[in-house]
């Protein structure tokens, strides 16, 4: 029986390098710096995240990114509690990350510590200000992991649950600068450009 070869990079045009596939799911890894403060039924929380993007492919060099995502989150609940820790991040996204992009999502956090501190924090996958959001279908967590236990230094017990406004700003991949290029290119010369070779869309940025 004769062998059988099949074309295994045909999806990404035969590019792996440069082009991801348009199914792939991108991993986020970072580290999250975060402090809370809580008073008797309110409580805020305030942090940022900083790591990398790889991926599907390991071998796409030029589908890495760098990003960072500051967020802050009210939250009503009870108790009393001021300290902050470091965690760290894990989540994924359907290609690469937008180079600006930003969410409303459900938080929930709980805090103990008496000098030493420990921390668990939820975050919901979906944007609450997205067009037909229905909370009883959001996932915590979404496609990735989102339950950072963040160790640290703090005073006191609470738990709350809110809302946690995010942003995040990420480097370019390799194929959303061409695509950049050949939509301006586009623009001025009033044609059309082919940009088959721009990575897939991400759907959210990476949950803390």
């Amino acid at each position: 029986m004769g062998a059988i070869t099949a074309d295994v990079y045909a999806y990404v045009d035969n590019d792996p390098l440069n082009l991801t596939a348009p199914s792939g799911l991108d991993t986020q890894f970072g580290i999250n710096a975060n402090g809370t403060a809580a008073l008797v039924i309110l409580g805020i929380n305030v942090g940022a995240t900083a790591g990398i993007s790889v991926p599907d492919n390991k071998l796409n060099l030029g589908g890495y990114q760098l990003y960072v995502t500051p967020q802050v989150a009210g939250m009503a609940g009870g108790g009393e509690f001021l300290g902050a820790g470091v965690s760290g991040a894990f989540s994924k996204s359907n290609g690469p990350l937008p180079l600006v992009s930003g969410a409303v999502n459900l938080y929930a956090e709980a805090d103990v510590g008496k000098v030493a501190a420990v921390g668990v924090g939820v975050q919901g996958a979906g944007n609450v200000l997205s067009p037909g959001y229905n909370p009883p279908n959001d996932s915590f967590g979404g496609a990735g992991v989102s339950l950072p236990v963040k160790g640290g230094e703090g005073l006191g017990l609470w738990a709350g649950a809110g809302l946690a406004a995010n942003g995040t700003v990420a480097t370019p991949t390799i194929g959303q600068r061409i695509g950049g290029t050949s939509s301006a290119i586009s623009s001025i010369f009033g044609g059309s450009s082919d940009t088959k070779g721009s990575p897939a869309s991400s759907s959210t940025g990476p949950t803390t």
